[in-house]
C-alpha cells in the first residue's frame, strides 16, 4: 500500500509540474482554483459602469442605440390653430446656446438620454430669463428669453427634497462644481430629466432619489452569458485530452523509491517536455513505437450550445432592445421572421415602431415643456402662449424604403385592395386616396366618399 501511495505522489508531481498558458490549466486562470459569486443586489459604481462601457461594443449598443437613432428620427411638431407657430419654435431653438460638443436640441436630448441610460439619470438645465431666482418655479407670463441649455449626468446633479413632500419628485436640484455642491438651487420646472431604468417607491428612495443605469439589470445575466461562452471555449480546449503511455512507468518510479532519488522522474519530465516541444514546433508528435503510446480521449459536448443559448436568452430578456440591434445583425437572411427581403423589411418596421414608442415615453413630455416655454418667451415670434394654441408633438421615425421594397409593398397593397373591393369593404376612391397619399403608419385610410356608401348585397337584389 505504501508503494502505491508513493507512486501516486510521484505521478502527481509530474503532472502538476505541467502548466498550459493557452487553456489556463495549472495557472491562476485554472477554474479549479477559484470561483466567482455574483450578488444580485450589488449596485454598480460609476467607475465600473465606465469600464463596462469602454470595454464592450455590445454594452455601448445597449446604452446608445435608442438615443442615437432617435436623434436622427426626432419629433414632429404641429400647431393646428396657428400653423406658423411650429416653424417659429424650430427657428427659436437654433438661437439657443448649447454647452459641450453638441449644437442642436436633437443632440442635447440624445446626450442627456445616453447619460441617463448609462448612469441612471441625465439632466438638461435651462437658463430661463424670467426675472425669478432659479430656485423659484418658472413663471410663463414673465419669460423674456431662454438663454442656454446645459447637459449633466447623475453624478453632477443632486436632488433635494422639501420637508415631507413628494419623495418621488424632488423640488430642487443642485449642481456639483469641482467636487462640491453649488449653493445655487434649481427648481424642478427649470430642469428636464431623462431617466435610465425608472425606479419607483422604496427602491427609488434608497437610491438617493435617482434612477438606475440600464446596465444595472443587465450585468448579472450579461456576466453569466459571457462566462458560459468562455467556459464552453475553455471546456473544448481543456478536454481535448491526450493520453501519453510510457511502458514500465510504474517500475521506473519504483526504482526511484528504492534508490532514494528522482532520476527516473526527471527523465520522464524531460521526455514529456521534449514531446510537447516537437508538437509545438513541428506540428507532429514523435514517440517510440515500442516503449510509448499516445492517443486522444474523445468526449461528447452535446448540450453545451443549449446551455449557452439559455444564458443568452436570459441576457436578452433583461435588455430593452431587440437582439438584431444589440448584435448589429441584419435579418435579411430571414431568421425567425420569414425569408429574404420581407424579413429585413419587417425588421425595419419593428425598429421604427420601437423608436417611436421610446421617444413617446422619454422625449415627448420634456420637449413639450420646452416648446411651451419658447412660446411664452417675449423674444420669440410667438411672444406668448396665446399664439400657440393646440400643441401636438409626435415621434417621427419612419421606414425608408428602397425601390425594390417599394415595389413589394405596392404589390402587397394591391392584393389587399383587390380583396377589399371584391368584398365591397370600400370603393375605388379609397384605393386612389391611399395610393396618392399613403399614411405614415401604413394603415388604410377610408376615403370620405366611401364612409357612408353601403354596397347592395346579392340578397337585396333578389
Amino acid at each position: 500500500m505504501n508503494e502505491t501511495r508513493l507512486d501516486s505522489a510521484s505521478l502527481s508531481r509530474i503532472i502538476s509540474s505541467v502548466a498550459n498558458n493557452n487553456t489556463g490549466v495549472g495557472t491562476q486562470r485554472d477554474k479549479t482554483r477559484s470561483g466567482v459569486s455574483i450578488n444580485a443586489s450589488y449596485t454598480l459604481h460609476e467607475w465600473e459602469i465606465q469600464e463596462l462601457y469602454r470595454g464592450s461594443g455590445l454594452i455601448q449598443n445597449i446604452v446608445t442605440a435608442y438615443p442615437e437613432d432617435c436623434e436622427l428620427a426626432w419629433l414632429k411638431t404641429k400647431t393646428p390653430d396657428f400653423p406658423d407657430s411650429a416653424i417659429a419654435i424650430e427657428e427659436y431653438l437654433k438661437q439657443i446656446e448649447f454647452s459641450g460638443d453638441f449644437d442642436s436640441i436633437q443632440s442635447a436630448f440624445a446626450r442627456a438620454s445616453i447619460l441617463g441610460r448609462l448612469y441612471g439619470d441625465g439632466f438638461i438645465v435651462m437658463g430661463i430669463a424670467d426675472g425669478k431666482d432659479p430656485s423659484e418655479p418658472v413663471e410663463l407670463g414673465a419669460i423674456q428669453s431662454i438663454e442656454w441649455l446645459k447637459v449633466f449626468d447623475r453624478y453632477e446633479v443632486h436632488p433635494e427634497y422639501v420637508g415631507n413632500g413628494d419623495r418621488l419628485s424632488p423640488e430642487h436640484y443642485r449642481i456639483y462644481r469641482s467636487g462640491k455642491l453649488d449653493d445655487l438651487r434649481w427648481h424642478k420646472s427649470r430642469v428636464l430629466r431623462f431617466p435610465g431604468t425608472r425606479l419607483y417607491s422604496d427602491r427609488y428612495l434608497t437610491n438617493e432619489g435617482l434612477n438606475d443605469s440600464v446596465l444595472q439589470g443587465v450585468i448579472n445575466s450579461y456576466l453569466s452569458w459571457t462566462l458560459s461562452v468562455m467556459a464552453g471555449s475553455g471546456m473544448i480546449q481543456d478536454y481535448s485530452q491526450m493520453v501519453y503511455g510510457i511502458k514500465g512507468l510504474g517500475k521506473k518510479l519504483g526504482q526511484d523509491m528504492v534508490s532514494g532519488n528522482d532520476n527516473n522522474e526527471q527523465q520522464i519530465k524531460k521526455r514529456l517536455s521534449t514531446a510537447e516541444m516537437g508538437r509545438s514546433w513541428l506540428k507532429a508528435l514523435i514517440i517510440d513505437l515500442e516503449e510509448e503510446k499516445a492517443e486522444y480521449i474523445h468526449r461528447n459536448f452535446s448540450g453545451v450550445d443549449a446551455i449557452i443559448n439559455v444564458q443568452e436568452r436570459s441576457f436578452l430578456s433583461n435588455v430593452d432592445l431587440p437582439a438584431y440591434k444589440i448584435f448589429n445583425q441584419s435579418n435579411s437572411s430571414g431568421q425567425s421572421m420569414g425569408n429574404g427581403t420581407n424579413a429585413a423589411l419587417i425588421q425595419q418596421f419593428d425598429w421604427c415602431d420601437r423608436k417611436n414608442t421610446w421617444m413617446q415615453v422619454n422625449w415627448v413630455r420634456p420637449y413639450t415643456t420646452l416648446c411651451r416655454y419658447i412660446a411664452a418667451a417675449k423674444n420669440s415670434k410667438l411672444g406668448g402662449v396665446d399664439k400657440l394654441g393646440r400643441l401636438e408633438i409626435k415621434p417621427a421615425a419612419q421606414v425608408t424604403l428602397n425601390p425594390q421594397q417599394n415595389a413589394e409593398i405596392q404589390s402587397v397593397m394591391a392584393d389587399i385592395h383587390q380583396r377589399m373591393l371584391s368584398m365591397n369593404a370600400y370603393g375605388v376612391a379609397t384605393v386612389q386616396q391611399n395610393f396618392l397619399e399613403p399614411t405614415e403608419d401604413g394603415k388604410i385610410q377610408i376615403a370620405e366618399a366611401d364612409l357612408f356608401t353601403i354596397a347592395p348585397s346579392e340578397d337585396d337584389d333578389e
